[in-house]
């Protein structure tokens, strides 16, 4: 998974003129697929003007064969959302799979549809805690890995697995 903020923008028609759009970041994820995200103020992503343009601006997105989301500050500081938001984006560089991390992945494919902890994970690989939260963080980050984020904290105790 790459975060791009700012990223190149487009045109897109609105009330018979064509206008340029900058859409605040991209995420593009594992499988490829791309999505762009609008950070607004609550208030401000409810008013008739806006409404508009952001639905004449996914009708744009889609012809891209893209998609785009709308954030408001009531998303973004929703708990545990927001921590584990904030604790991954220091774990968002990972470039290639260092030897732990491949056998956190390799392990983990080897459980099929079953979950497991991070301090079980710990246990099995025989690696300290620390070691294996840090690099399943960068997983996680990257998309290689699951867990259920935004609602449980996470911690040695959150369940991770690869679909």
């Amino acid at each position: 998974m790459s975060y791009q903020s700012q990223p190149s923008g487009f045109e897109y028609p609105f009330e018979g003129k064509k206008r340029f759009y900058t859409p605040d970041f991209l995420v593009e994820y594992v499988d490829l697929t791309k999505e762009y995200f609008e950070v607004k103020p609550s208030v401000r992503a409810v008013e008739s003007e806006f409404v508009q343009k952001f639905n004449a601006i996914k009708v744009a997105v889609k012809q891209q064969q893209t998609s785009i989301s709308l954030i408001t500050e009531r998303q973004i500081h929703i708990q545990p959302r927001l921590d584990n938001a904030k604790l991954l984006y220091r774990y968002a560089d990972i470039q290639q799979l260092n030897p732990l991390q491949c056998e956190i992945v390799s392990f983990l494919r080897r459980q099929r549809l079953n979950k497991i902890s991070a301090k079980v994970l710990a246990i099995k690989l025989n690696y300290s805690q620390g070691d294996v939260n840090s690099n399943v963080l960068a997983l996680l980050s990257a998309g290689y890995i699951q867990a259920d984020i935004l609602n449980n904290k996470f911690s040695d105790e959150i369940l991770l697995w690869v679909d």
